[in-house]
């Protein structure tokens, strides 16, 4: 029987709040270290709802917390990118997979910056949302 090759997972989100894309990042990331992968989430900013698993290493970009203003956030999205940017290229990074808006931007300008990871956007949201609640997210 062949072994499957294990490869570094690394997921882009904006905290682990209370959410179901969150809950799914851990849900995802259990599954993945029982399956003998090493897993990362690397989060925008610290509020953790969630139970981190102790085998998944968790790295804040940011000290910023989700409180501030949805145009603070918005602000934030280049260092955040310049922070995936710096993170993909020290840790040989093959791949990041990002959740939600705000993180998908940072994931997709990171490789504007020139990060060489292979970017993987998942939106399950509907966009005309933020139309009515603005930039709160």
């Amino acid at each position: 029987m062949e072994s499957k090759k294990k490869f570094p997972i690394v997921f882009l989100i904006n905290s682990l709040c209370e959410g179901g894309a969150e809950r799914g990042i851990i849900t995802l990331s259990k599954q993945f270290v029982k399956e003998g992968h090493s897993v990362t989430i690397l989060a925008l900013s610290k509020n953790d709802f969630y139970n981190i698993p102790k085998e998944v290493k968790m790295v804040y970009l940011s000290k910023m917390n989700d409180s501030l203003s949805g145009l603070i956030k918005m602000l934030y999205i280049p260092y955040h990118a310049w922070r995936v940017k710096q993170y993909v290229t020290k840790h040989n990074i093959d791949l990041v997979q990002s959740y939600l808006f705000r993180a998908n931007f940072v994931n997709l300008i990171s490789g504007i910056l020139g990060s060489s990871q292979i970017i993987q956007v998942v939106n399950h949201s509907v966009v005309s949302r933020f139309f009515k609640e603005g930039l709160s997210g």
